[in-house]
C-alpha cells in the first residue's frame, strides 16, 4: 500500500472555504474528538503540530526500515494542526492517534504491508477510536477485507483516498470496499484531480488539489506547502465524520454516509455518478457557531 499524495497558506488555498468550514470558534473547530489515522510517521514537533494532542505509535514489523514522514505529518496537519499556526488544521482541539505502519523500500519510497496494516487496524479498533484516516491504496487483500468488516460490525468508520492512478485505473483499496467511505479530490474550480480514479466505489468529494499542508521536509521556517492527491481531500470527510460522531455517540458508519450524502453538493452529472460520488461534502448546519453572533 502507498501514500497517495501528488507530486497558500490555510485561508488563501480556500479548500475550507470550499466545504464551507468555519473558524476555529464554531462548534466544529471546538471539537475534541478522538481521531485515528494509518500512514507514515508524523513529525509531532513539527511546528504547525507542536504541542497537539498527538500519540505516535509505530506497529511496523522489526525488520521494516523506518518510513518517512513526510506524508503522515501533512495529513495529520490538516487533521489537528495548531489553530495558530501556519498550517491550522481542521480540528485543532481533537485528540490524534496516529499509526506509523509504514516502512521505508528502496531509498525514497514508503511502503505498508497487509499483516502490518491489519495489524494498525486492530490497535485502533482496541484503542475505541472511532474515525480513522486512511490517506493510501493499493491491491484488494483478503486479510485486510476481514478486519475492515470487523471494526466496520463494531462501529469505526473509516475515510480512505479513492487513489491516483488515474481515471482508467481500477479500483484501489480499501476505498473501495462498501465497508469504507472512499474520497476523490477536486481542485478549487471543482473540477476533479486529474489523477483521481473514478468507479462506483467513489463516494464523495472533497478539496484536494493544491492544499496546504505542513512541509515535514521543507527548510527551517516553511511550515507548509501546497500539496495535491486523494490522500489530502479524505482528511476533510475525515474531520466532518468525527463532528458527527461527536454530536452522536451512537451513529452507525451507514447512517454517517447518508447524512454526508443528503448535505453534499451535486457535482458533475445530476446524482451520484462514478467521478464526484454523491458530491463535494458540506459542513453547513453541522458547524453553526453558538452563541448570540449568529456567524458560521
Amino acid at each position: 500500500y502507498r501514500v497517495q499524495d501528488g507530486a497558500c497558506k490555510g485561508p488563501q488555498c480556500g479548500a475550507k472555504q470550499l466545504i464551507a468550514w468555519p473558524g476555529p470558534n464554531s462548534k466544529c473547530g471546538r471539537t475534541a474528538a478522538l481521531l485515528g489515522q494509518i500512514d507514515t510517521g508524523v513529525k509531532a514537533d513539527h511546528q504547525a503540530l507542536r504541542g497537539q494532542a498527538i500519540e505516535v505509535i509505530t506497529v511496523r514489523s522489526a525488520d521494516g526500515k523506518p518510513s518517512g514522514e513526510a506524508p503522515g505529518t501533512a495529513v495529520a496537519s490538516l487533521l489537528v494542526g495548531t489553530a495558530t499556526s501556519a498550517v491550522p488544521g481542521l480540528l485543532p482541539n481533537a485528540r490524534l492517534i496516529a499509526v506509523d505502519a509504514f516502512h521505508r523500500a528502496g531509498r525514497s519510497e514508503d511502503r505498508m504491508d497487509a499483516f502490518d496494516l491489519v495489524a494498525a487496524i486492530d490497535l485502533l479498533v482496541e484503542r475505541r477510536v472511532p474515525v480513522v484516516n486512511l490517506s493510501f491504496a493499493g491491491p484488494a487483500n483478503e486479510l485486510l477485507e476481514d478486519a475492515i468488516k470487523r471494526a466496520h460490525d463494531k462501529g469505526v468508520v473509516f475515510i480512505a483516498a479513492a487513489g491516483n492512478d488515474g481515471p482508467k485505473a481500477k479500483p484501489s483499496f480499501p476505498g473501495a470496499y462498501p465497508e469504507v467511505i472512499s474520497v476523490t479530490a477536486v481542485r478549487s474550480d471543482l473540477e476533479v484531480y486529474r489523477r483521481a480514479g473514478r468507479g462506483p466505489h467513489v463516494d464523495f468529494s472533497a478539496p484536494g488539489v493544491d492544499v496546504w499542508a505542513a512541509d515535514a521536509n521543507g527548510r527551517i521556517g516553511r511550515e507548509g506547502r501546497k500539496q495535491s492527491g486523494t490522500s489530502y481531500a479524505a482528511p476533510y470527510v475525515t474531520s466532518l465524520v468525527a463532528v458527527m460522531l461527536s454530536q452522536s455517540p451512537g451513529r452507525t458508519a451507514d447512517a454517517v454516509k447518508q447524512a454526508l450524502a443528503a448535505s453534499a453538493r451535486d457535482l458533475g452529472a445530476p446524482g451520484v455518478d462514478p467521478i464526484f460520488g454523491n458530491g463535494l461534502v458540506q459542513a453547513n448546519d453541522l458547524c453553526l457557531v453558538s452563541g448570540n453572533s449568529g456567524t458560521r
